[in-house]
């Protein structure tokens, strides 16, 4: 349905481990990702207990943490290299303290997914010839992403169609499978878009995101391509009103580093929300003060608790809060915060952040 493009531009290579920086394919298995528990083992300096789950044998593991002194600092790191199948775990974990639980990204989801099934149907005593494999349809336009997406507007461009453009990958086995007769052995109706939306806002669900680009892509650009997605996404925040000069978005997650935005412009698009029909589902997808999703955990206390609602946006070296706060004389103000030089190992510009939300309710 989408061609191969498990990654965004400038994704941070770090975040390929985890499972928010998972990649993104048509064929999602479990949120591309895998949940590993790495639990101390029963003496000092033995083994560490390590759970998979699914508990499909996709990764390698290569174990070398081991069990610290009780009550020892506990520091369990994940490596693996990206294209690599084969998962490092190492560093110590204090006897008796509690499990280390990780989220994992697969490296080829589709190829999980047919191992996954492969194993599903042998334990049901079906047997399964022939080795789980996926196919990728390869992206063969070599347009630039800024002119493909729109931010470059090429007067002399002409449009390529999706033929053109794309095709599968050379493979005798693809070939024949792809040109036999099709049959539905089995049909599944997902939830309603405005649900997955919610989960998306709520806890800051990446791939969601990213899908829901590639998903705007397939169907009103050209084909289901991140270019396609953004340009797509590009046109609806112009027409809101939105200056082209205030905003480039490489990605749907907002992991790249190339993705740009002006506080302004995120106002002006919240400002818009709230003149709009679907406005009551869209406030209501966004974490609440001290009620869910990422605002759990902040806005606790009167008068914030449960007015606060908007979307947190977290980097290594940049936070933000954007959103609608119902302010002690009734009114709604609409904020945006954006801080770009977040220091490691501090919770300051959060806490600034939430000052600053308290001040406008209060003034207002």
């Amino acid at each position: 349905m989408f061609p191969w493009e498990p990654y965004a531009q400038d994704w941070v290579i770090d975040d390929a481990v985890w499972g928010y920086g998972a990649p993104v394919s048509a064929l999602t298995i479990n949120d591309n990702q895998i949940k590993v528990t790495v639990s101390p083992g029963s003496t000092v300096g033995g083994p560490v207990n390590v759970v998979i789950d699914p508990a499909v044998p996709y990764y390698t593991l290569e174990v070398s943490a081991t069990t610290g002194a009780a009550k020892s600092r506990s520091a369990i790191q994940f490596e693996r290299a990206l294209g690599s199948k084969v998962l490092r775990i190492y560093g110590t974990i204090g006897l008796h303290a509690k499990p280390d639980v990780e989220e994992i990204a697969i490296q080829d989801p589709p190829e999980y997914a047919a191992m996954a099934l492969k194993g599903m149907l042998e334990a049901r005593g079906i047997v399964v010839s022939g080795v789980a494999k996926a196919r990728h349809r390869v992206l063969l336009n070599a347009e630039s992403f800024t002119r493909e997406s729109g931010v470059v507007v090429d007067a002399e461009a002409k449009d390529v169609s999706p033929q053109q453009r794309l095709e599968p990958p050379d493979d005798a086995e693809f070939d024949a499978a792809m040109n036999g007769e099709e049959r539905t052995i089995a049909t599944h109706q997902s939830a309603p878009l405005v649900q997955d939306v919610v989960v998306t806002n709520k806890t800051s669900q990446n791939l969601h995101a990213e899908l829901l680009l590639r998903q705007l892509g397939e169907a009103r650009g050209r084909d289901g391509t991140i270019a396609q997605g953004a340009k797509v996404v590009r046109q609806f925040l112009l027409d809101a009103g939105i200056d082209k000069d205030d905003f480039v978005f490489f990605d749907g997650s907002g992991l790249s580093g190339h993705d740009l935005v002006t506080p302004r412009a995120t106002v002006r698009l919240l400002q818009y929300a709230s003149t709009q029909p679907w406005f009551t589902d869209w406030k209501s997808s966004l974490p609440v003060g001290g009620v869910d999703g990422s605002l759990e955990g902040r806005f606790t206390t009167a008068p914030l608790k449960g007015r606060v609602f908007a979307k947190t946006g977290t980097l290594g070296e940049a936070g933000a809060l954007s959103g609608y706060v119902e302010c002690a004389s009734g009114r709604t103000v609409i904020f945006s915060i954006m801080v770009g030089n977040h220091l490691p190992q501090t919770n300051a510009d959060r806490d600034v952040t939430n000052k600053i939300v308290a001040a406008i309710a209060a003034a207002n």
